[in-house]
């Protein structure tokens, strides 16, 4: 009974537009269509295609011909349904990236795509990476989950169990690679605000109860200021913790490095940013760039020059991460 009009023109639209935007990325390009990892979402369109169809010819034909035509759709659907993942399944126009197989096993790059394993982003997290970016967000993010999982005040809430299959998930996905510890970050700030909030409510239940009732015997309320001040200070101390992370981590270009001198002096390296700088001013704008590949996308972007293989991997030319890895080496006598 959750499914309107306003949900479905919503999902249309940022269905169509979502994949629209995203083909328009070069190295992604058709892939938003082809590749395994959207075929979920292209399914998911479909039924939703096919289920506002349905409620639109159930307006229009009597019973008896909805039942028939309901049948032969469900037919065609699994049908249809089954050939096609056949068809992508034996034909091979349709596959999971390195990167997706190594989140299902953790040991798949390691054993078939050494490249992709010996990223640095894409090692498993370890729990000093939680603290450091997560801090006491940690304790009060299951007590989040409890809550998603246990509020049964009134109906079942879709929207909390959402948020908690949200966090089961990204904790997994983080667990596998520290990268998408950016994944598990929103999911932690909202479940823990949820856990905060609860915990705060009850206590304050409980004050109003102690005031109302004018029992001065319960030591319930000195409990609830020592859980409310233990929770502000926490709280406190995160914004402290952010804010220094946010300055030291996070808010320096990978290209500009900075280190302190003997005397406590800041010294600003930025010889990176030179270098790119000079093969853009002497070197010819049709000139490719070979390079190993953690540089291709600042060549890119600060020369705007074209290279051999980036970041990505993506082939503009011949070679590939193996091939110039090879190219480096003394040829054998």
């Amino acid at each position: 009974g959750r499914f309107n009009s306003k949900v479905y023109v919503a999902y249309s639209v940022f269905y169509a537009l979502g994949t629209i935007f995203a083909i328009q990325i070069p190295f992604v390009g058709f892939l938003a269509v082809r590749s395994a990892e959207h075929l979920l979402s292209h399914g998911v369109f479909i039924i939703v295609q096919i289920y506002a169809l349905t409620q639109y010819l159930r307006c229009l034909l009597p019973k008896q011909s909805m039942e028939l035509l309901g049948r032969i759709v469900l037919v065609t659907a699994i049908a249809g349904f089954f050939m096609l993942f056949l068809f992508l399944l034996f034909s091979g126009i349709s596959k999971w990236s390195g990167r997706s197989l190594s989140l299902l096993d953790p040991t798949y790059a390691s054993k078939f795509i050494p490249i992709i394993a010996s990223v640095s982003e894409h090692q498993a997290t370890t729990w000093t990476s939680y603290f450091f970016d997560l801090h006491f967000l940690m304790v009060l993010m299951p007590v989040g989950f409890f809550f998603c999982c246990s509020d049964q005040k009134e109906s079942t809430n879709y929207g909390k169990l959402f948020l908690g299959l949200y966090g089961v998930l990204a904790i997994y996905f983080s667990c596998v690679m520290i990268r998408l510890m950016l994944v598990l970050a929103p999911a932690t700030c909202i479940l823990a605000a949820i856990g905060t909030s609860e915990v705060l409510e009850i206590f304050a239940k409980s004050f109003r109860d102690y005031w109302n009732s004018g029992d001065e015997s319960s030591n319930l309320p000195d409990v609830g200021i020592i859980i409310t001040g233990i929770i502000g200070g926490l709280c406190y101390f995160y914004l402290i913790h952010s804010t220094w992370t946010a300055a030291e981590a996070y808010s320096s270009p990978s290209v500009i490095m900075s280190a302190r001198r003997p005397n406590g002096g800041k010294e600003i390296i930025d010889d990176y940013r030179e270098a790119y700088y000079w093969l853009r001013l002497n070197t010819p704008e049709d000139a490719k760039i070979m390079s190993w590949w953690d540089y291709g996308y600042q060549i890119t972007g600060f020369s705007n020059r074209t290279v051999l293989v980036d970041n990505n991997c993506l082939l503009y030319t011949s070679p590939s991460p193996r091939d110039l890895s090879t190219s480096r080496m003394p040829s054998s006598a």
